[in-house]
């Protein structure tokens, strides 16, 4: 099964870390982590259906995504089709990875957007729970 990251697929490449740092994560920091923002025990769920070396991409990669996914811009300056594509996108792999706090933005910011109302709201929550799901796949590597 090959792991892409939007919209490139990375499907046989080891990110920098992995390459420069290629150890077995501390799963164990996944209880430092606010259960508001990730469930531990979907991720373990997911640790040992993938195993930890391929988890650790995945969470290597989704914070990438993450990294490209949501510019810090003005709501009305961007492309709502985009916007709905990424969120959509992160439903799926937030969830599957027990990122339940960025899956329910996303989920809200896509309706949102496929609705046609303004999305500033949604948007910056989004924002918001990305950075914190950024600096709890940090804590997780």
């Amino acid at each position: 099964m090959a792991i892409k990251k939007y919209p490139e697929d990375l499907s046989g490449a080891k990110s920098e870390l992995y390459e420069r740092d290629h150890v077995t994560p501390d799963f164990a920091l996944r209880d430092s982590v606010s259960r508001d923002i990730f469930d531990p025990e979907i991720f373990e769920e997911l640790r040992e259906l993938f195993g930890e070396d391929r988890t650790r991409l995945a969470l290597e990669e989704l914070s990438s995504c993450l990294q490209d996914s949501f510019p810090n811009v003005a709501p009305e300056d961007l492309d709502r089709e985009q916007i709905f594509r990424r969120a959509h996108f992160l439903v799926a792999r937030a969830g599957l990875m027990g990122f339940t706090a960025l899956r329910d933005t996303c989920v809200d910011l896509q309706h949102a957007c496929a609705k046609g109302s303004p999305f500033g709201k949604e948007y910056s929550r989004t924002l918001e729970t990305t950075t914190a799901t950024r600096n709890a796949i940090a804590s997780l590597l």
